[in-house]
């Protein structure tokens, strides 16, 4: 199992991470599309929460993607609920800051549209590598059908699982079910503490591309960086977590600090 990068935030600073984050999307594509977005928070339970933030974006970004590609003047609604365990049925154990802490309820994000849907028989084999739906190949969407098989290795990783359920001309949902930490605002300094120093960042050019994302404001654009920049060299892992946690919180003073970090002894 991949190493989970969990990370410490308030439960309003991640639910409004993923509704800009999907709004947007939406909005890239209403000129073709004309598609409305709709968001609805059931699962408002922790001021506080740890969650691998960059895997979870990187799934929503590609179901959200995906929604948005294969649905036409309709709608796309993402839901959040929180399925609260018993004491007796502890899914995971993780740390912050060498405190050991346990999940005891499930995230639950459900992403549906009014969408072209899914045959039954191209449902068997849609978390496959290489594997596109009829609507996907009528539609002309570009892509090699690689997304969803993605999305699948992620939840994986993050010791999750997804369900599917589509029909063909009414729409797709998918469901996806995460463990999902209580945490404290102090945790949240100890992590910020724990990760704040000896940080390894990336080249110049890759910075001046992050101070130019810094200076056109665009939140979910420097999150979207930071995420790329992790898969493509997981050293920079420290570094893209601050980034991440800074952009969410609305820290401009914070990113351009970090975005200056590589002129240390220059």
């Amino acid at each position: 199992i991949a190493k989970v990068d969990q990370t410490v935030l308030t439960w309003q600073a991640f639910i409004q991470l993923l509704s800009q984050s999907a709004q947007e999307i939406i909005d890239r594509t209403y000129r073709e599309h004309h598609n409305h977005f709709e968001f609805r928070d059931q699962a408002n339970l922790y001021p506080w929460i740890m969650i691998d933030e960059r895997r979870v974006m990187q799934i929503m970004d590609n179901l959200i993607t995906n929604a948005a590609r294969y649905t036409k003047n309709g709608k796309i609604q993402l839901i959040l609920r929180i399925k609260k365990k018993e004491r007796t049925e502890k899914l995971l154990t993780t740390k912050i800051a060498d405190i050991a802490v346990d999940a005891y309820s499930e995230l639950i994000l459900i992403i549906r549209d009014t969408g072209s849907g899914i045959s039954q028989e191209e449902q068997l084999r849609i978390f496959e590598p290489f594997v596109r739906g009829v609507a996907g190949l009528k539609s002309g969407c570009h892509g090699v059908g690689m997304g969803l098989a993605i999305v699948k290795q992620l939840v994986d990783q993050l010791q999750g699982t997804i369900q599917l359920s589509s029909e063909v001309g009414k729409g797709t949902q998918i469901t996806l079910m995460l463990p999902i930490y209580p945490a404290t605002e102090p945790q949240h300094h100890a992590y910020q503490q724990a990760h704040s120093t000896d940080l390894t960042t990336p080249d110049a050019e890759a910075m001046k591309h992050l101070a130019a994302l810094i200076q056109q404001g665009g939140i979910s654009d420097i999150i979207r960086w930071a995420n790329q920049l992790t898969t493509i060299n997981p050293e920079f892992t420290g570094f893209c977590q601050q980034i991440i946690q800074s952009a969410v919180k609305g820290d401009m003073s914070r990113l351009r600090q970090l975005a200056r970090l590589s002129d240390k002894g220059s």
